[in-house]
């Protein structure tokens, strides 16, 4: 029998204990807490189970558990909190990556489905948001039916499954046969070389009707080529490169499980295109396709009067013609650009070189034909300018007329623009606006008519330079 002593020790220690709010863990029956991060997690068997820990405010915000998962397993984990705490779930996969989680009040869950954790080993981590108290954990362990057995496009494995790591295939007539899976596979990537002055045709057709797959054609930027999205919920979807000039380059095309699995079928068809536009231009007589490149245009040369030259632009595959034009001094120059609406859409501008992008003069987007710009208001000349036509919609051919107009139609030394202000006949040489000090500057525009240096606001005889103030206003200076 234990001694009185003894016996008033053990009362005392377990009044201490109470006193101080310690609590002896056995999180998960593993008989102490749980750990606090990955690489201390407490070990749990791979089997379903109901588990019972506690988290509490002042010493213990999270519970690691780790387990091995079996070949072609999945899990799913359930966490119920205590009455007026709120704790939340986590679950990672052996990299520490999270798979999923759940941060609601009372009920918790998150699963692995989608994920393959078979053969792995995954973390839970329980986290205490609010309050403290008893959780209940429950794990459930169900098998993960394994996808077929894969030979995509006749490589014995499964194609490609990102932009960056496409599957090879050849530039040529063919039929491939794959397999994709919304919950394992989803994605299919296959690069494909076009030969040049070729266009590409793809389809991809399924057989199961609650199975929905679509098509994606890129270019090789990545970016999508018109015709390229196939979105079509039944089978079979197709997409093709049109007239764009993908010859000679090498595209890439996606098979995507958008709903469900099925095999696939996926048909690839070449098209000569060589006597399409795109590949065969002579933009304003230069032979060729007009620069794309505002900083570097092709020079074009128009003479002083009408100048008329045409072109083709497309919005998909040659999306601006760039021209530079050298305008003679005393000068002006207007640009019209025709077209026809039902095929296509223009937009126009006009900058002075160098810099066209700070120096922009003019622009034309009315979505009419033909759209007009024009130097007026900006001296240009004896310098170079740029002439943009920009593809807005569609494509087709456009007319470009260039007109070089001069800025002084009689020829008297002075501008359109100024005898207008002046109030001279810009039509009739005869008719020049007066220049007392004969600087070309009017007097009607001059601040000091007489050149004398002083203001004509400030100059008692504006139109006399030898003189200029009039103290006693007897009209002599």
């Amino acid at each position: 029998m234990a001694s009185a002593s003894t016996a008033r020790t053990l009362v005392a220690l377990l009044v201490v204990s109470c006193l101080s709010g310690l609590v002896l863990a056995n999180d998960a029956g593993t008989g102490g807490d749980a750990g606090d991060s990955i690489s201390t997690a407490a070990w749990l068997p791979a089997s379903n189970a109901t588990y019972y820990g506690n988290l509490t405010a002042s010493s213990d915000n999270n519970d690691y558990y780790g387990v091995n998962m079996s070949t072609d397993t999945g899990i799913a984990v359930g966490l119920t909190s205590p009455s007026g705490a709120d704790f939340d779930l986590l679950l990672y996969d052996s990299n520490g990556s999270t798979i999923d989680s759940s941060y609601s009040l009372g009920y918790d869950s998150v699963s692995s489905n989608g994920t393959g954790v078979g053969g792995t080993t995954v973390y839970i981590n329980v986290d205490r948001w609010s309050g403290s108290g008893q959780y209940t954990l429950q794990i459930w362990i169900f098998t993960v039916t394994p996808p077929p057995a894969q030979n995509d496009a006749n490589t014995g494995g499964d194609a490609g499954d990102t932009y960056s790591t496409p599957t090879a295939l050849n530039g040529t007539n063919a039929t491939y046969y794959g397999y994709v899976d919304k919950s394992t596979d989803e994605f299919d990537y296959y690069s494909i070389p076009v030969p040049s002055y070729h266009r590409i045709n793809a389809s991809v057709s399924w057989n199961t009707s609650s199975a929905t797959l679509h098509l994606h054609l890129y270019d090789s930027t990545g970016a999508y080529l018109p015709g390229g999205q196939g979105f079509n919920t039944t089978s079979p979807n197709t997409v093709t490169s049109g007239n764009s000039s993908v010859g000679g380059t090498t595209v890439t095309l996606m098979v995507r499980a958008w709903i469900g699995d099925d095999d696939y079928t996926l048909t690839l068809q070449f098209d000569n295109i060589s006597s399409s536009p795109v590949y065969n231009q002579n933009d304003s007589g230069t032979g060729d396709d007009a620069s794309d490149d505002y900083n570097n245009p092709t020079g074009i040369i128009a003479n002083i009067g009408q100048n008329d030259f045409t072109g083709w632009a497309s919005n998909a595959d040659d999306i601006v013609d760039e021209y530079a034009v050298d305008v003679p001094a005393d000068y002006g120059i207007s640009v019209s650009v025709s077209f026809d609406t039902g095929e296509a859409n223009f937009d126009v501008a006009l900058a002075l070189m160098p810099n066209p992008a700070n120096n922009i003069i003019d622009t034309s987007q009315t979505s009419s034909s033909p759209e007009t710009v024009t130097s007026n208001g900006t001296y240009v000349g004896g310098e170079t300018v740029l002439i943009e036509i920009y593809a807005n919609t569609g494509e087709g051919e456009y007319n470009m007329t260039i007109w070089i107009f001069t800025l002084d139609t009689d020829g008297d030394g002075f501008y359109d623009e100024d005898e207008i202000t002046c109030g001279s006949d810009p039509d009739d040489a005869s008719s020049v606006p007066q220049d007392t000090d004969g600087d070309g500057i009017c007097d009607v525009m001059d601040y000091d008519d007489d050149g004398d240096g002083y203001d004509d606001a400030n100059d008692s005889f504006p139109l006399d330079d030898t003189e200029w103030e009039d103290t006693d206003n007897d009209g002599i200076g």
